[in-house]
């Protein structure tokens, strides 16, 4: 796990590319997070890294959730969600990639 504040788009791409990451979560608190995630799978396309799974949390609207949805963000987890929800995904994510999976 890579934790990171406050980068953009493109420094978040750079990131994953770097470290070889499986899966790249956001977390949004302030809106804004149609223009965040549309830069970012452009900057993850360009990077050839459409095979990492991306997923949102924080206070995002159904709607927005939805968009984002069928963009391609596996999942998208608002305030309430369990936690084990989002563990299945990351682990379901990292299936294969070795010693990590239990």
């Amino acid at each position: 796990m890579i934790f990171l504040n406050f980068l953009l788009p493109a420094e978040v791409a750079a990131v994953a590319a770097q470290e070889d990451v499986a899966v790249v979560g956001v977390s949004v608190g302030s809106g804004g997070q149609l223009a965040l995630f549309r830069d970012l799978i452009a900057e993850m396309n360009r990077r050839s890294l459409s095979d990492v799974v991306l997923i949102a949390g924080g206070n995002i609207p159904p709607q927005d959730a939805r968009e984002l949805m069928s963009w391609g963000v596996r999942a998208v987890f608002g305030p309430g969600s369990p936690p084990a929800d989002a563990i299945a995904v990351v682990r379901d994510a990292a299936r294969g990639l070795g010693s990590f999976n239990q």
